[in-house]
């Protein structure tokens, strides 16, 4: 079963500042898998195996949504799990600009098409490594990282591939319009 997710991927600056902390952080002596620096991105929506056709009518219904994009700014490290032994490590990302909008969005969609909405609340980070394997080592992270922005310009739904690196292949993509004076933007399929 192919499983699918809705994401920001992560570029330019903001790519280079993972990369670095993923390197800073020396996590591969902590976690069983880094993200390859090409699959670094921010969950929108976790599809998962859900059904492919009701995915395709999700992504058309996305193209006629209204939502801005906009700067997301990314600074420190954060973690999913005990602080001593995370299960995840992650750069974070800060709860402003068009993210709680586009995630509200793609959810609102999501669910006039029976996706059974997430029940932790939207958390966006960029996932640097998972999986412990540090054994009763504790995770010792720098105290810096120092913050970068990007723009979200655009959304992926990507396929992932368990196993290959990259992990993560782009299946289509929606840009987003620039405002040009109006309020809020709009989906286009590229």
């Amino acid at each position: 079963m192919e499983h699918h997710f809705i994401a920001v991927r992560t570029k330019g600056d903001a790519a280079v500042t993972a990369e670095k902390a993923q390197a800073e952080a020396e996590l591969d002596t902590y976690f069983k898998t880094l993200v390859h620096p090409a699959d670094f991105h921010i969950t929108l929506l976790f599809l998962g195996g859900w059904d492919m056709e009701k995915t395709k009518q999700l992504w058309k219904a996305l193209q006629n949504a209204e939502a801005a994009g906009g700067k997301v700014k990314m600074e420190g490290y954060g973690w999913f799990g005990s602080r001593e032994r995370p299960g995840v490590c992650y750069l974070d990302v800060k709860e402003e600009g068009p993210l709680p909008a586009l995630y509200q969005c793609i959810t609102e969609e999501a669910a006039k098409l029976g996706f059974p909405l997430p029940k932790r609340p939207f958390k966006p980070h960029v996932t640097l490594a998972k999986k412990w394997a540090g054994g009763n080592q504790q995770l010792v992270l720098p105290e810096y990282v120092p913050a970068s922005e990007q723009v979200v310009k655009e959304i992926d739904l990507l396929r992932v591939h368990p196993g290959k690196k990259p992990s993560y292949e782009t299946l289509d993509i929606l840009e987003l319009k620039e405002a040009e004076g109006k309020e809020g933007n709009r989906w286009h399929n590229s």
